[in-house]
């Protein structure tokens, strides 16, 4: 199939990429190593020299009359002027080493984010191309009982050939509803595979870009105390400050990641207690905006299934962001019911409301999209309309 081949050109592809990137990575550390290392070596030197010449540069000798200057000896001043021709060489050579090591670490910062993200690809080229092998033998298996239901009916058609309750137009319709419903099958499978790697490359690029790149600049901090601790201490002291308000702000970007996966839904609790967290957490994080609730039609008597209650959250969580963040609402009801282990949901704004075409030209990996492919998982309908005088309506249901 097509498929299996572009998905063995991509492996082959990334995974070249990844090997050139990472022999590149470790050619950079290692001349970054040594540029640091001579940098090192010759501050000592400089160091060294410095204190030499002082010794030379003195006007006057201790052991003369003090209220009689001599000038210096020639030896001493010939030794002097030496002194001072190596330290505007090793000043050369400081300066070349500074900007060789600049342009490394540069390089490594380059190379780092390349690697990352080709690794984040390999991962999803690998569980694209486990999912895509399920929805191969899904759709295999799916072909295997349209042909066995075919048969059954060729087979019927011959014991009853001189009834007409099964008539070729029947078959016919019965063999178009089957194409239908594989080619919708397919197109949801391949929906959800691709919402599926495009959340995986998204969580991957923004633990790269907050959290990766982040520590990689905290180590070179580190590595910089480690040297100035005790040449400069008070510069040491300051950088430590640094290196604490930076680990604040990878522990901000973590949480605010681990938000992004729903990390804070407490499963163990009943649904009631999930969805009031829920909500108040909402409400913290958008006072401006008014959310009113109505759980009465819930059923809190039976346990909800783990999948139901988590999706409930999820699809609750998408629905209200999109009214944060595009319909400039100041007020969403939100009202939940149990009727014969169907769970519904109605979520109602004062917003500017929603385009009727907003499915068919929004990009395919937005959250109503993903909210789309959760619903059809779950085997439920999901209904959303919007104008600008109502607000946006939105409401769903599927069976728990």
């Amino acid at each position: 199939m097509n498929e299996d081949k572009n998905i063995s050109i991509l492996t082959k592809t990334n995974s070249e990429m990844l090997t050139f990137f990472t022999n590149r990575h470790k050619e950079c550390t290692d001349n970054l190593e040594h540029y640091k290392t001579s940098l090192f070596e010759l501050n000592i030197k400089l160091d060294e020299l410095n204190k030499t010449k002082s010794i030379y540069s003195l006007n006057t000798s201790s052991k003369r009359d003090l209220f009689t200057p001599m000038p210096k000896d020639k030896t001493e001043s010939g030794k002097e002027s030496k002194i001072d021709e190596e330290i505007v060489a090793l000043l050369n050579e400081q300066r070349l080493l500074s900007a060789k090591i600049s342009e490394e670490t540069s390089n490594l910062k380059f190379i780092s984010r390349k690697m990352k993200l080709l690794k984040a690809a390999e991962l999803s080229i690998k569980d694209l191309s486990l999912e895509l092998e399920d929805t191969k033998s899904d759709l295999t298996s799916l072909e295997k009982e349209t042909q066995s239901l075919r048969s059954e009916l060729a087979s019927a058609k011959q014991k009853n050939s001189t009834s007409d309750t099964i008539t070729s137009s029947e078959s016919e319709d019965s063999s178009k509803k089957l194409s239908e419903m594989r080619d919708e099958i397919t197109k949801h499978g391949k929906n959800i595979l691709k919402i599926d790697a495009f959340d995986k490359s998204y969580m991957s690029s923004m633990l790269d870009r907050k959290v990766k790149t982040k520590l990689n600049q905290s180590k070179s901090k580190l590595e910089t105390v480690k040297f100035l601790i005790s040449s400069d201490p008070k510069r040491a002291k300051q950088t430590i400050n640094e290196l604490l308000q930076d680990m604040d702000g990878i522990n901000d970007d973590i949480t605010y990641l681990l938000s992004k996966v729903l990390y804070n839904i407490d499963t163990k609790k009943p649904l009631m207690d999930m969805l009031e967290d829920f909500i108040s957490a909402k409400k913290n994080a958008h006072s401006d905006c008014i959310i009113e609730t109505d759980y009465k039609g819930l059923d809190t008597s039976s346990k909800t299934s783990y999948i139901a209650a988590t999706s409930l959250i999820h699809l609750l969580d998408i629905f209200t962001e999109n009214v944060f963040k595009h319909s400039h609402a100041n007020r969403i009801i939100i009202k939940l019911s149990n009727d014969n282990n169907t769970l519904s949901a109605y979520v109602k704004d004062n917003g500017t409301g929603i385009p009727d075409d907003y499915m068919e030209k929004s990009p395919w990996y937005s959250s109503i999209h993903k909210a789309n492919e959760i619903i059809y998982l779950l085997d439920g309908k999901l209904d959303i309309k919007g104008s600008h005088e109502n607000g946006t309506l939105v409401t769903f249901s599927y069976p728990i």
